[in-house]
């Protein structure tokens, strides 16, 4: 194993940016193996995690185990329960020297993928930067902590006066009579209840509750889609005699599927969100929920077997390309070999810049919108290779039966999915294959009611967030109503 101290580790590798004028700023060490380097020029930063193998340190971050997350940086100055989380290490830092305790999973969208275990019981306080961003952290955060946290405040940086995008270092540094004691009587926001609280709520008026296999909901009708949509709905729901739930449902969802991408809602200027949706229907068996999927997915495997069509010659072209210079780098190092002197020095550049031009080869694969059932790690993979789109449309539960550790003893990875619904970063290395790219999912599921009633006990769906994420549709079923006088779908 390679000796080289953390310190010799980050000198060594921070040497090309400060060659061009950025100084050393922190060293965030999150465990022995795995730190993260800031350097400053100015007002421009420079971070990047770094992590140990047996070569000694490199840029990067090492393969975390998916099941148990990514390390924080924790640092405690004291024994109390009280723990401050931040975003960014320097913030750590700053509250560290105050003399409290103080942790970050590291940037604004670091969240989701945290191990958050060592808070455990904690009291903790959120102290969000002042961006939309920072917002988005701490609401993350809070859903993470929501099963684990004896208790979640967040301090009110609307009282602080901070410009746009100000941490807890910004507002230290305006108030240098901050203390400990300052900080921690500074006004907070109770965003999430103590856990075993009671509540001292007032029923009176409120209804009895309804239970699940009671719920009777108001009809939907295609006819809330605008144009051709509410028109081939509401003619496909005639036709299969179906709920209009139904086909609203999943025509919501291959609009999605088609281009939830390319549009972004602004409720204000520093605020975007994709309009992509992830939609739960269900129903019982018997309901025809495969024939109204096949209806309203024919445009999209039509459109996948068309851009096949026009993209398979340029697929098998670079294919064949990719061939040659393979086979051409493999004779030529069997020659270099045989060769001496300038021959081979020649021989060898040769074979350098083959290798750049095969590596230049961008993957080209056939288009693929959604599939109906995928695990976790092959949807990472798929959505790197369709540009971070990608959609999973079904008419059956297996989807989430795998995601929930069907096939893996339990143990579920949703992070790609929780990441999914707002195109946040998501980087996963397998072996010697690196993934990073910001995923948009549509999912649009026709399942059995049971399955919905199981996701809420499911421990690997729960305290993340994962449930609040879909659009819930529960019609009544028409089974046993139905006059078998089906119209043709126009």
């Amino acid at each position: 194993m390679n000796t080289e101290s953390s310190q010799e580790g980050a000198r060594r590798l921070s040497q090309p940016k400060i060659n061009e004028g950025f100084a050393p700023a922190g060293l965030y060490k999150y465990n022995d193996n795995f730190c993260r380097i800031r350097l400053e020029k100015g007002k421009e930063k420079y971070i990047r995690p770094i992590y140990r193998n047996e070569k000694g340190w490199q840029i990067g971050e090492p393969q975390f185990d998916p099941n148990n997350g990514k390390p924080i940086y924790i640092r405690l100055s004291n024994d109390s329960e009280n723990v401050f989380i931040v975003e960014g290490e320097k913030c750590v830092d700053y509250l560290h020297k105050l003399g409290l305790n103080a942790c970050t999973s590291g940037g604004a969208t670091s969240a989701g993928a945290a191990d958050w275990e060592a808070l455990r019981n904690k009291k903790v306080t959120i102290w969000p930067d002042n961006d939309e961003g920072g917002f988005k952290y701490a609401d993350e955060v809070s859903e993470r902590l929501s099963s684990i946290a004896s208790s979640i405040e967040q301090v009110d940086v609307e009282t602080l006066n901070l410009p746009h995008k100000g941490d807890c270092a910004d507002w230290i540094d305006a108030n240098p009579d901050a203390t400990n004691e300052k900080i921690e009587a500074l006004q907070t926001i109770k965003n999430r209840i103590k856990k075993n609280t009671p509540l001292n709520i007032n029923h009176a008026g409120w209804e009895e509750p309804i239970p699940f296999e009671e719920l009777k909901t108001p009809e939907i009708s295609p006819d809330i889609l605008p144009g051709v949509f509410g028109e081939f709905g509401k003619s496909l729901s005639e036709a299969t005699e179906t709920p209009g739930a139904l086909a609203t449902s999943i025509i919501l969802g291959v609009v999605s599927a088609a281009c939830g991408f390319a549009f972004r809602v602004s409720p204000s200027s520093d605020w975007k969100e994709s309009i992509n949706i992830y939609s739960l229907v269900a129903l019982e068996p018997g309901n025809l929920k495969s024939k109204v999927f096949q209806e309203c997915n024919e445009p999209l495997l039509e459109w996948e077997s068309a851009q096949a069509e026009i993209m398979r010659p340029e697929i098998i072209e670079l294919e064949s390309h990719k061939k040659t210079l393979e086979e051409t780098i493999k004779k030529a190092r069997t020659r270099v070999a045989s060769l001496k002197g300038e021959e081979r020095g020649e021989l060898l550049k040769e074979i350098n810049l083959l290798e750049i031009e095969l590596n230049d080869i961008p993957p080209l694969v056939e288009p693929e919108i959604f599939s109906n059932d995928i695990t976790p790690e092959n949807l990472g993979i798929r959505c790197s290779e369709q540009h971070g789109i990608y959609s999973i449309l079904g008419d059956e539960g297996g989807f989430m039966h795998t995601i929930s550790g069907l096939y893996t003893g339990g143990k579920a990875n949703v992070d790609v999915i929780l990441k999914g619904i707002d195109g946040g970063s998501v980087r996963v290395r397998r072996g010697d294959r690196s993934l990073n790219f910001n995923p948009i999912l549509t999912i649009s599921l026709a399942i059995q009611p049971e399955v919905i009633r199981k996701m809420g006990n499911e421990k690997n769906f729960t305290g993340i967030g994962f449930i609040e994420r879909f659009l819930y549709f529960l019609p009544e079923s028409k089974v046993g109503f139905r006059k078998l006088e089906n119209p043709k779908i126009q």
